[in-house]
C-alpha cells in the first residue's frame, strides 16, 4: 500500500497525486502540513528530517522530495508512461525536472508566499519584483522551447510542434510545472504575453488530475 503524506493544497503534493491518478496507483493520502500540522512530530521527522511534504511510504519504504517520488512511482508502476524507459528520452525528462526546480520553483515560491501568505504591510515588493523577473525569463525560455527552440532534442521544430515539454506525450516534466503555470496565470501580477505557454497550460487543463488537484482558488 502506498501512503502519501501531505495536504492537497501543496504544490509539491499536487505532482505526486497527479502521478498516482494517471498511473492508477491505489493509495491513501493523509493531510499533513500547513493548517493540518503534524510535521513537527517525532514520527514524521523519522520519515523526513526536512519536515516537509510530500512523503511517500510504500510498504515501509519511505521517500521524500516530490520529484524523486514521481520518478519512483513512474518507474515502479508506469511501464514507460510519464517517464520513458529509453535512457536518452528519460534523461530529457530529468533535464527539465531539474530545470523546473531551479529556474521556476525557487524564484516563484517567494512571490507566491509574499502575495498570498504575507500581510500587505510586511511584503518585500523588491523581492517580489526580482522573483517575477526571474520567473518571466524562465517562462520565456519555455515559450521558445514550445515554439521549436532547441534543447538538443529533435522532438520539435521551428514550426512549433511540441505539445508537451518533451514532445507529444505528457511526462513528469509537465506535471512538475503544472501547479506553477496555473498559479502564474491566476495570480494578480503583470506577466509577459506568452501564447505557447498559455496553450500548454490549456492542454494540461484537459486532464482530470489537473481539474481535481490544481484548478482551485489559490490559497
Amino acid at each position: 500500500m502506498i501512503t502519501i503524506y501531505g495536504r492537497t493544497t501543496s504544490s509539491n503534493v499536487h505532482k505526486v497525486l497527479w502521478c498516482c491518478h494517471d498511473l492508477k496507483i491505489e493509495h491513501k493520502q493523509v493531510d499533513i502540513g500547513g493548517p493540518f500540522g503534524g510535521t513537527d512530530t517525532q514520527a514524521f521527522g523519522q520519515m523526513n528530517p526536512n519536515r516537509t511534504v510530500p512523503v511517500m511510504d510504500h510498504d515501509g519504504f519511505t521517500l521524500w522530495e516530490s520529484n524523486a517520488i514521481m520518478r519512483y512511482l513512474a518507474s515502479q508502476f508506469g511501464n514507460g508512461a510519464l517517464y520513458p524507459a529509453d535512457p536518452q528520452a528519460r534523461a530529457r525528462v530529468d533535464q527539465w525536472l531539474d530545470w523546473s526546480m531551479g529556474a521556476v520553483q525557487i524564484p516563484i515560491i517567494p512571490v507566491f508566499l509574499t502575495l498570498y501568505r504575507t500581510p500587505e504591510p510586511e511584503r518585500d515588493m523588491d523581492a517580489v519584483n526580482r522573483g517575477l523577473a526571474a520567473v518571466s525569463d524562465a517562462w520565456r525560455l519555455l515559450e521558445d522551447h514550445f515554439a521549436g527552440g532547441g534543447d538538443g532534442s529533435q522532438a520539435g521544430s521551428r514550426a512549433g510542434s511540441r505539445a508537451f515539454i518533451c514532445g507529444e506525450a505528457l511526462s513528469l516534466a509537465d506535471i512538475a510545472l503544472s501547479t506553477w503555470v496555473y498559479r502564474w496565470h491566476e495570480m494578480d501580477i503583470d506577466r509577459p504575453d506568452l501564447p505557447h505557454l498559455r496553450a500548454w497550460r490549456d492542454r494540461l487543463a484537459t486532464y482530470d488530475a489537473y481539474q481535481t488537484y490544481i484548478n482551485h482558488p489559490i490559497v
